[in-house]
């Protein structure tokens, strides 16, 4: 058995959500003209409040169009795989599922709606293992989540 057979590496596409890149985009033209108008702006207590939303603005923007979730699975026996992040041997592995619907569930107005909104929600997989449960799927489409999932699981039972 080759060793490529012995690891499976999933990408998730980028999420490329228009709404928070609009509001991200906005946030930037808002502090850019408020910088230009008064430039002594940058040495009072509002450049701190400025800065911060300039911070969360662009990590907005790498969210939506830079981040892709990535998941390594490994096999017993496998001595080379990719470089990842989130690295997991499949006999840790009890259980993979569809996140269920919270945002939906709570309402609009929930936390978890408003993360998911603003591109910061934790994936629609739940992968359930013997040392806890970790979120996957950050940008999948839910028939992406359905077809990872079928993709796991016949790499765990192969």
């Amino acid at each position: 058995m080759k060793d490529t057979d012995r690891f499976l590496h999933i990408v998730c596409p980028r999420q490329m959500r228009w709404n928070p890149l609009f509001l991200a985009g906005c946030t930037i033209f808002v502090l850019s003209v408020a910088l230009r108008r008064n430039p002594g702006l940058l040495l009072s207590f509002s450049s701190v409040v400025m800065a911060v939303f300039l911070l969360i603005a662009l990590t907005i923007i790498y969210r939506n169009v830079v981040f892709r979730d990535e998941l390594v699975l490994v096999k017993e026996g496998a001595t080379e795989w990719p470089k990842s992040s989130f690295s997991l041997r499949c006999e840790d592995i009890i259980a993979v599922r569809e996140r269920p619907a919270s945002a939906s569930m709570l309402g609009p107005f929930s936390a978890e709606a408003k993360k998911e909104f603003l591109g910061f929600g934790e994936g629609n997989l739940l992968i359930e293992t013997r040392f806890g449960t970790y979120p996957f799927g950050v940008g999948l489409t839910p028939a992406g989540v359905v077809a990872t999932i079928q993709k796991i699981e016949a790499f765990r039972h192969s």
